[in-house]
């Protein structure tokens, strides 16, 4: 009988302890809505990508990810504290590309520059027909 309860609480102590060491280990928070991005400045990895298991070490690389993707992503950075805040990152929207010009008004520019080669050509071909009589 004694043997039984040992044996049981020894079970129950390795089940306890392999949550806790999973819980440390682990300790980014999930991702509630894709995608994410991860950002822990205490870590050195040269493998960063983003993912909890790789996070990025500088605050500007996260960023720059959670802008790129379509819609936008989760921030998530661990303070010194030791403690992960959550922000949106909407995605970088390109600014405008200025005013474009109306059809009317290119299509005039065009027309004086073709009239304008046409009369360089037929002032060019005058000074030819000079020179050579």
């Amino acid at each position: 009988m004694k043997i039984r309860i040992l044996s049981l609480v020894v079970a129950l102590a390795i089940i306890f302890m392999a949550n806790v060491q999973i819980a440390f280990a682990d300790d980014a928070p999930k991702c509630k809505t894709p995608p994410c991005v991860y950002v822990d400045s205490t870590l050195e990895d040269d493998n960063e990508d983003g993912t909890p298991e790789h996070p990025y070490n500088e605050n500007n690389e996260g960023k720059a990810l959670a802008q790129s993707k379509p819609f936008g992503a989760y921030l998530y950075v661990k303070g010194t504290d030791g403690k992960w805040t959550e922000e949106f990152v909407p995605r970088a929207v390109p600014g405008e590309q200025g005013t474009p010009i109306p059809d009317v008004v290119l299509y005039t520019i065009l027309a004086v520059l073709a009239l304008g080669l046409m009369l360089a050509g037929l002032w060019l071909m005058r000074r030819s027909r000079l020179v050579h009589s």
